[in-house]
């Protein structure tokens, strides 16, 4: 169940780091 979670929260963090990096670029 744990290692399940992890799998299903690891996109949505890497999706949080990607949309905040496109945003630094975009905005610098």
């Amino acid at each position: 169940l744990r290692l399940l979670e992890r799998i299903g929260f690891l996109p949505f963090v890497i999706y949080r780091v990607a949309l905040g990096v496109a945003l630094l670029a975009f905005y610098a």
